[in-house]
C-alpha cells in the first residue's frame, strides 16, 4: 500500500457553510492537481479494493491517472482583439500541478521568447498569475504565444499532429496557447481600459472557490479508494 497522501480529503464544508449541491453535498473528494472526473461528487460510499476501478469516465477511454499538464493560458488580450499602442499588459494564468511553475516566457510575432514577470500563488495547489509588459509602436497584426517551465525543469510542449486531431480526448488538452490580434491607434469610441488590467484577476486554488475547507478525512493510493455517487459526473 502506498502512502497516504496529505493533500487528498473528502470535503463537506466550503467557505464556513455546508457543501452546495452544486459542489457535491454531503461529501466530495478532493484530490489536487487531476481533472474533475477524479473528485467525485455527491459520494454516498467509499470501498477499499485491491484492484485499479474504473470510474464513469474511465469506462468511456478517458484518462485514468487524469493528471492536469504543466500549462499556461492568454487571456488578456482575447484573441482576434484589438489593442492599443504604447504600453499594454499581456497575462492571464499558469499551472504546474505537484511541480508548480518556476517561468514563464512569452513570443510576440516572430521575436524569440521572453520572459514574463510572476506572482506567488496563493497555495501550492492555486493559480500562477503572469504578466508581460509590451509596449506595440507600429500598427499591424500578429500573435503572442506563451508556455511554462516547471521547478523540475520541464517545458510545456508543443502539439504534435497527432496530438491535435482528438482534441483533449483521453488526457485533456495539451500544447502552447496562441493568439492573434491586432495593434492599432486607439478609436474615440474606445472604452478605455484600466492601467493594470491583470490586477483584476482574482487568484483561486484549482480545487475549488473554498477558503475554508473542513477535513473529514485522508485517503490515498492509486487504485485503493473506490468512490461511489448518486449519479455518474465530471
Amino acid at each position: 500500500m502506498q502512502d497516504l497522501a496529505e493533500d487528498v480529503f473528502l470535503a463537506f464544508r466550503m467557505n464556513g457553510q455546508p457543501l452546495p449541491p452544486v459542489h457535491g453535498y454531503p461529501l466530495r473528494v478532493i484530490v489536487p492537481g487531476i481533472f474533475g472526473m477524479k473528485n467525485v461528487k455527491w459520494l454516498t460510499k467509499i470501498e477499499l479494493v485491491n484492484y485499479d476501478f474504473k470510474g464513469y469516465w474511465e469506462k468511456r477511454g478517458w484518462s485514468d491517472e487524469a493528471v492536469i499538464p504543466l500549462m499556461s493560458e492568454i487571456l488578456m488580450p482575447m484573441d482576434g482583439k484589438r489593442i492599443p499602442l504604447g504600453h499594454y499588459v499581456i497575462g492571464c494564468v499558469a499551472f504546474g500541478g505537484r511541480h508548480g511553475v518556476s517561468r514563464i516566457q512569452v513570443a510576440v510575432g516572430e521575436r524569440n521568447w521572453q520572459e514574463a514577470e510572476l506572482r506567488p500563488p496563493l497555495s501550492k495547489w492555486a493559480w500562477t498569475l503572469w504578466r508581460y509588459d509590451r509596449n506595440p509602436t507600429r500598427e499591424g497584426n500578429f500573435s503572442i504565444r506563451v508556455r511554462a517551465f516547471d521547478r523540475c525543469g520541464k517545458i510545456q510542449e508543443s502539439p504534435s499532429l497527432m496530438g491535435r486531431v482528438p482534441g483533449s480526448y483521453p488526457d485533456g488538452a495539451s500544447g502552447i496557447h496562441a493568439i492573434h490580434v491586432q495593434a492599432g491607434r486607439a478609436r474615440s469610441d474606445a472604452i478605455p481600459r484600466p492601467a493594470s488590467p491583470l490586477s483584476s484577476l482574482v487568484e483561486t486554488p484549482l480545487a475549488g472557490a473554498a477558503e475554508d475547507i473542513s477535513i473529514l478525512g485522508l485517503a490515498g493510493g492509486s487504485g485503493l479508494l473506490q468512490a461511489s455517487s448518486s449519479e455518474p459526473v465530471a
